[in-house]
C-alpha cells in the first residue's frame, strides 16, 4: 500500500529579498501563514494545532494521521469538556512528535519513545502517561464515530503511586508564616480546613454563582461548584464552614464589601487564575521541599481528618472523594486503623509464653 502524502505541517519559509524568514503550514497546495517569525517555533506550533482542530479533514479513503485524528477529536469533543485547557496541552507536544505518522503506526516502541522524549523536556511520567490517554481518546473516538478501521493500543508507561506528602501542623504554620499575599494565605486556610481542590477556591465568590462556587456565609456553607458548571469525574459536594474558618471568612467579606470585591481570592480586586509564583516564594521561605505542591492542602486535609479519628462516610462526603479512596491513601493515618490486630495476638495462648523473652 503506498504511503500517504505529507499531512498538514509547519514549514519555515526562509527569507527572501527583504521579507524575513516565517513560519507557515501546508496542507497539500494550501499555504497558510501563521504569523509568527523564525524565533517563535511555539507560535508556530500553537497556530498549527489551532488550524488542525478548526478545519482540517482527512482526504477520504487514506487512512488518517495522528495528527488528523486529534483534529477531529479537537473539533468535536474539546468543546464539551469541562477542562479543554488540558487537552490543549497534550495536543502541541503530540503533533510535534507523532509528525506525519499515520495512525497504524502507533505501536509500543513509539509510545515508550513518546514518555521519554517528554521526560527530557522535564516533565513527570504522569504527565506523558497524561499525554497519551488523550490520544488514546482521539482514537477511540474517531473509531466510534467514523468507523475508524485501524484501531492501536497506546501503551501508557506504568501509573505512579499517588502523592500523598501532607503538611504537619508545625509546617502549615510555616507557610502561613511565610505568606506575604493576602490571597495566598486565605488559599492556604481554605485549602487546609475544606481540602477544596485548588481551582475550585480559586473561582470562589462571596454572591452566589450559576458559574463557579460560591460561600454562603448566612448558612455556613462552601458550595464548591456553580449550578451551570459541568459535571465531572471529581466530586464536588457542598460542605458545612468549621467556625474557625467561618470567622477568618466574615472577617474577609466585611474587607472585601469595603472594596465591591466579589471574589474571595483576589488580586486588586480581580479573581487569581495561579498562585504559581507566590506559592513557590512562600514555600522556599518556609524551608519546605518542592514536594509541597498546592494539591498538598487537600491531602493534609484528607489526613488530619483520619488523625482526629472522624468518621470515614463523613469524612469522605466533606471532602468529595470516594469512602474506598480515602481509605486507601489516608486510611493508615486513622486511630482505629487495624485496631483489632494491635489486641488480636494478645489473646492467644502462646502470647503467655513469650513474655520476658528478650
Amino acid at each position: 500500500m503506498p504511503r500517504r502524502q505529507k499531512g498538514p505541517r509547519v514549514h519555515l519559509k526562509p527569507a527572501h529579498g527583504t521579507r524575513r524568514s516565517v513560519w507557515i503550514i501546508k496542507d497539500g497546495e494550501k499555504r497558510i501563514s501563521t504569523g509568527c517569525c523564525a524565533d517563535d517555533a511555539e507560535g508556530a506550533r500553537v497556530a498549527f494545532t489551532r488550524y488542525l482542530a478548526s478545519t482540517h479533514t482527512p482526504p477520504p479513503g487514506e487512512e488518517p494521521l495522528i495528527n488528523e485524528v486529534i483534529a477531529i477529536y479537537r473539533r468535536e469533543v474539546e468543546p464539551n469538556l469541562a477542562r479543554p485547557d488540558l487537552i490543549a496541552y497534550s495536543v502541541k507536544h503530540l503533533v510535534e512528535f507523532w509528525g506525519d505518522d499515520v495512525v497504524s503506526a502507533i505501536k509500543k516502541p513509539r509510545c515508550d519513545a513518546y514518555v521519554i522524549w517528554r521526560c527530557k523536556m522535564g516533565v513527570s511520567t504522569t504527565t506523558a502517561r497524561h499525554d497519551l490517554k488523550n490520544l488514546r481518546a482521539a482514537v477511540n473516538y474517531s473509531h466510534k464515530t467514523y468507523g475508524l478501521k485501524t484501531v492501536p493500543i497506546v501503551t501508557l508507561p506504568p501509573k505512579s503511586d499517588a502523592r500523598v506528602r501532607w503538611l504537619t501542623r508545625q509546617e502549615a504554620a510555616q507557610l502561613l508564616r511565610s505568606t506575604k499575599t493576602p490571597r495566598l494565605r486565605r488559599f492556604i486556610l481554605i485549602g487546609l480546613y475544606t481540602g477544596t481542590r485548588s481551582q475550585a477556591i480559586l473561582g470562589l465568590s462571596w454572591m452566589p454563582s450559576t458559574s463557579s462556587g460560591y460561600i454562603d456565609l448566612d448558612k455556613g456553607v462552601l458550595y464548591r461548584r456553580g449550578a451551570d458548571q459541568r459535571k465531572t469525574n471529581k466530586k464536588q459536594p457542598p460542605v458545612t464552614i468549621p467556625d474557625r474558618l467561618l470567622a477568618h471568612l466574615r472577617r474577609w467579606n466585611r474587607l472585601d464589601a469595603q472594596l465591591g470585591v466579589h471574589h474571595v481570592v483576589h488580586y486588586q480586586s480581580s479573581r487569581v487564575s495561579k498562585l504559581r509564583r507566590s506559592w513557590a516564594t512562600a514555600r522556599q521561605a518556609a524551608g519546605l521541599d518542592e514536594d509541597v505542591i498546592p494539591h498538598t492542602l487537600r491531602h493534609t486535609a484528607a489526613t488530619w481528618l483520619m488523625q482526629l479519628g472522624i468518621d470515614m462516610w463523613e469524612a469522605a462526603g466533606y471532602l468529595g472523594m470516594s469512602i474506598n479512596m480515602l481509605e486507601e491513601v489516608y486510611g493508615h493515618h486513622h486511630p482505629d486503623h487495624q485496631r483489632s490486630i494491635r489486641t488480636a495476638f494478645t489473646r492467644t495462648t502462646w502470647h503467655r509464653s513469650t513474655t520476658g523473652v528478650r
